[in-house]
């Protein structure tokens, strides 16, 4: 976001695993951001499961575009995830960031934990966008109420975006995890690759309509066997 710039984001998503315990979940992901500065911004994001099966994490899947939610647990309201994001270069075709976030433990069993990352945007003229980068989330959860452990992984998502119209933009959406911990890190972190497909339309200039949709995983520890998300995005810039 430029300085003083204000953006709300709201999604919804569905999540549904099947074998033994075979659940369909829905969740509400909300989000604030504010720039600081024009190379500096501040966000506040928060989840809501709603119904009995929680554990699916179906709040995630409203974060759209966003594959890097971690921290949290298994209640009705997810840990609250504080982020700031600073621009370290800017160019025509390249544009490198670093980025920090901070989960707060308030739901059961979880603890404080962070992520860091390395976002990068590489610009192909005005038709193609590739957004990359490497995250690693450290995620610290209480053992049934005991001893704290700590979860690692190592991310690398490429998503490939195609400005179809001025207005339409297409793309998949996929991701490298390597993990030390599944469990820990969420029903859709396993190591493994992720695939899916994403979709956004320009409804004005301050307004975005987004939707993305995840594939059964390819390889690796299974995640949910279908999840998607819809969500409106609005900017005042």
């Amino acid at each position: 976001m430029p300085q003083l710039g204000v953006s709300f984001d709201l999604g919804v998503g569905v999540t549904h695993t099947n074998g033994a315990a075979a659940d369909t979940g829905v969740g509400l992901n909300l989000e604030a951001a504010l720039g600081i500065l024009d190379n500096l911004e501040i966000s506040l994001r928060a989840g809501v499961r709603s119904g009995g099966p929680k554990a699916t994490q179906a709040d995630d899947q409203g974060r759209l575009f966003d594959l890097e939610t971690y921290g949290t647990g298994q209640d009705l309201f997810a840990n609250p995830e504080l982020r700031l994001l600073g621009r370290l270069l800017d160019l025509s075709v390249v544009e490198l960031g670093l980025e920090g976030r901070i989960y707060a433990p308030f739901e059961t069993g979880t603890r404080t934990s962070f992520m860091l990352g390395v976002p990068l945007r590489l610009h192909f003229g005005r038709i193609v966008r590739i957004d990359t980068g490497v995250y690693v989330p450290v995620v610290f959860y209480s053992i049934n109420g005991g001893p704290v452990a700590n979860a690692v992984s190592a991310n690398i998502p490429v998503e490939v975006w195609f400005q179809v119209t001025r207005r339409f933009f297409v793309g998949p959406l996929t991701e490298l995890r390597i993990n030390n911990d599944d469990p820990a890190l969420g029903i859709d972190h396993g190591a493994g690759v992720l695939l899916g497909f994403g979709l956004g339309y320009q409804i004005s200039r301050f307004a975005d309509f987004k939707a993305a949709f995840d594939f059964p995983r390819l390889n690796g520890a299974p995640g949910p066997d279908f999840g998607a998300g819809a969500g409106l995005g609005l900017h005042f810039d």
